[in-house]
C-alpha cells in the first residue's frame, strides 16, 4: 500500500490489525494497554480524543482543587502546572502555604494529572503527526 500512496487505507488496516492482535494475545497487561490506547486516541488517529481527555482532566482538577479550598484562578493554574509539569506555567505564582492544606484525594488527583498530562500530550502529538503523514 505504501507504493500506491494509500496512507488512509494503510492506517485503517493497521488499526484493524491491532484490534485483531488484542483478541489473540494472552498477556493481560498488553490487552489493557491496547484497550487504553484505542480508548484514549483511537490508535493515534484521533486528535479530538486526547484533547477532550486533557480538557476533562483539567476541568475536573480545577473543580477538585476549588473544593479543597483554593480559589478558582489558583486551582486552574495549579491544574495546568500539574498537567504540564515540564513547563514553568505557574509554580512561582502559587503560594506553597495554600497547597499544604490540600486533602489526600486532591493530592492523589494532582499526581494523576502529572502522569496523565504528558501521556495525553504525547498521544495528541502522535495524532497530529499521523494526520500529516496520511495527507
Amino acid at each position: 500500500m505504501d507504493r500506491l500512496k494509500r496512507n488512509n487505507d494503510e492506517f485503517m488496516f493497521l488499526r484493524k490489525e491491532l484490534r485483531a492482535r488484542r483478541v489473540l494475545t494472552q498477556n493481560l497487561l498488553v490487552k489493557f494497554l491496547d484497550i487504553l490506547y484505542e480508548f484514549l486516541s483511537d490508535y493515534g488517529s484521533s486528535i479530538a480524543k486526547p484533547m477532550a481527555w486533557m480538557g476533562a482532566i483539567l476541568v475536573l482538577g480545577t473543580i477538585i482543587f476549588c473544593k479543597a479550598g483554593l480559589n478558582f484562578g489558583t486551582s486552574l493554574l495549579f491544574s495546568l502546572s500539574n498537567m504540564f509539569p515540564f513547563l514553568p506555567i505557574g509554580k512561582d505564582f502559587i503560594d506553597k502555604k495554600e497547597l499544604s492544606h490540600l486533602s489526600s484525594p486532591a493530592e492523589a488527583f494532582s499526581i494523576a494529572q502529572m502522569v496523565a498530562g504528558p501521556i495525553l500530550l504525547f498521544l495528541l502529538i502522535l495524532a497530529v503527526r499521523n494526520m500529516f503523514k496520511i495527507r
